[in-house]
């Protein structure tokens, strides 16, 4: 005999944020000292964060060394994040964004305009 309990489901209770205690590695820490000045290490050491992913990206890309350039780093790190907050549409395809490319280069010539990231040489 098949017996269904059709009572409304009872709610879950919220599930525990992840960890962000954990021990910051020697590969990240360079990174994380340039770039505590514009985001939190809470938010670099969640994995699924835009900051965490920006952080990732920079990690396994490697373009910028952010003790001899912090400020670059800085750059690179908050298109990373946008990059990472916004393109749910798919809209940063296509302009060469989060590649390996310098940041100044996420961009596209389309129709006589630029499209994308335009950095200030000077």
């Amino acid at each position: 005999v098949l017996s269904l309990d059709l009572a409304a489901p009872t709610p879950t209770a919220v599930p525990t944020p992840r960890p962000t205690n954990r021990p910051v590695t020697q590969e990240e820490a360079p990174y994380i000292d340039a770039l505590e000045s514009i985001s939190t290490r809470e938010a670099m050491g969640d994995p699924t964060s835009p900051q965490g992913r920006a952080l990732a990206f920079m990690l396994r890309d490697g373009l910028v060394d952010p003790v001899r350039d912090p400020e670059k780093a800085r750059q690179r790190y908050a298109l990373a994040t946008v990059g990472y907050a916004t393109n749910q549409d798919g809209w940063l395809n296509g302009l060469n964004f989060l590649t390996g490319a310098d940041e100044c280069d996420w961009a596209v010539e389309s129709g006589g305009e630029t499209k994308g990231v335009l950095c200030d040489e000077g």
